[in-house]
């Protein structure tokens, strides 16, 4: 494709724009978030998110040319940039960047708590994260949540801005799919699970504590993830009718909110799934 407008200083005040949106601040006083990456990018424009201007550079525009004359031709607002070598370098937090860098407009649903009764807390597999401040961690826990079936994850107000680049970058583009649920008052969302007869487990060390082998009924209950440092509230744990741990051996002090949430996700899912397998095995059995 032909990129009529290629920039080439550093100076330049769109590229000073992008730098700006590293803070959230600026991203808050824009409405905009700027992201990396060819996976993003494809995963931006298949969820509908609402690009403004894509940079390029050289290399990238050769590699991606028939995605990004797509895109011209689908949403023809967006406008495509090209960006010399050295522009894109400062534009860029990627160690090893490949050279496509999108700026949209924020998500509306990502900047306001959900209404309790907008959460489907009767029957929906849910996790729960509280004041997960780790931009990686919480990425990741996204992209796992969306890789083992979830139907949505619920993030305490406090947790990482889901704008933040380093999300993104974790979350591999499933956080522009998976439904993500923002709540000022976790301790209502859990309430209103247990109304609804789910057990909720936080995650949290206790001399009671249930492992995933022996919660009351695994594949039904929800996990409540804390913070790296600080772990969950105590009015967080009060209100769950119990805590999980995982087992580990001694030389091992803790996981980190990400890798507790993926062996707690996983198990739940080894258990689904080899429902389904008994429920298959069973059926052609009878028949």
């Amino acid at each position: 494709m032909h990129i009529t407008t290629w920039i080439q200083s550093r100076q330049n005040p769109t590229v000073k724009e992008v730098c700006a949106l590293h803070e959230k601040k600026r991203r808050v006083a824009t409405g905009t978030f700027y992201f990396e990456g060819y996976k993003l990018f494809c995963e931006a424009c298949r969820r509908g998110v609402t690009l403004q201007t894509v940079f390029v550079t050289e290399a990238a525009a050769a590699r991606y040319e028939e995605e990004l004359q797509a895109l011209i031709l689908d949403k023809k607002d967006v406008r495509v940039l090209g960006v010399h070598d050295a522009v894109y370098q400062k534009m860029s937090a990627e160690t090893a960047p490949q050279g496509i860098l999108c700026v949209a407009r924020h998500i509306d649903k990502w900047k306001k708590c959900t209404k309790i009764e907008e959460i489907p807390v009767t029957h929906a597999h849910l996790l729960l994260c509280e004041c997960i401040q780790d931009p990686g961690n919480l990425g990741t826990v996204l992209r796992t949540a969306a890789a083992f079936g979830y139907d949505g994850v619920v993030l305490s107000a406090d947790c990482a801005d889901l704008e933040n680049p380093k999300v993104l970058r974790a979350t591999m583009g499933t956080a522009f799919s998976l439904p993500v649920y923002i709540t000022s008052d976790l301790c209502e969302v859990i309430w209103a699970l247990r109304n609804a007869n789910r057990i909720v487990a936080a995650a949290a060390l206790h001399q009671d504590a249930w492992t995933p082998w022996t919660m009351p009924d695994l594949m039904q209950s929800v996990f409540v993830i804390g913070s790296e440092g600080q772990g969950l509230r105590a009015q967080t744990i009060e209100a769950c009718q119990g805590c999980v741990t995982i087992p580990m051996e001694r030389q091992a002090e803790s996981l980190n909110a990400a890798a507790a949430a993926t062996v707690l996700m996983w198990e739940q899912y080894r258990a689904r799934q080899m429902l389904k397998q008994d429920t298959g095995e069973n059926a052609v059995s009878r028949s």
